[in-house]
């Protein structure tokens, strides 16, 4: 099995979202070298007003549950050596600057074609 794991994340739910860095930063913990991938409206909740985004208001339950706060766990990840990208159609689909991009991250813009030939070998997870 793989030790390399992508994460193509596409989801506009925060929770699922969440749970998918939950579910990154456990397995770099394993030893895994884990890539996340951001594509379609997940791009959002890398932005510096990624709460609009929270429709369900899901972050102040997870807060009020005392359950890591999500700048807290961005950072576990970033420390764990979790590497982001960001796809350059869907960021530009969504008008998403450079400058609106969360400042702890250090984004790599790529094209899903260029991620995907790149962990062709890996293991991939869509969420």
């Amino acid at each position: 099995m793989s030790k390399k794991i992508l994460f193509i994340i596409s989801t506009s739910d925060f929770y699922e979202y969440y749970n998918s860095l939950n579910i990154a930063v456990s397995l770099s913990a394993c030893n895994k070298k884990v890539y996340a991938f951001y594509t379609g409206y997940a791009c959002n909740f890398l932005t510096n007003n990624w709460k609009n985004f929270d429709k369900k208001k899901l972050n102040l339950r997870i807060e009020k549950l005392n359950m890591i706060k999500y700048y807290e766990l961005l950072e576990l990840c970033i420390q764990s050596g979790i590497k982001f990208s960001i796809c350059n159609t869907a960021k530009d689909f969504l008008e998403i600057k450079d400058s609106e991009i969360l400042k702890s991250i250090k984004n790599e813009k790529v094209s899903m074609y260029t991620i995907i030939n790149e962990h062709k070998d890996s293991q991939i997870i869509f969420i």
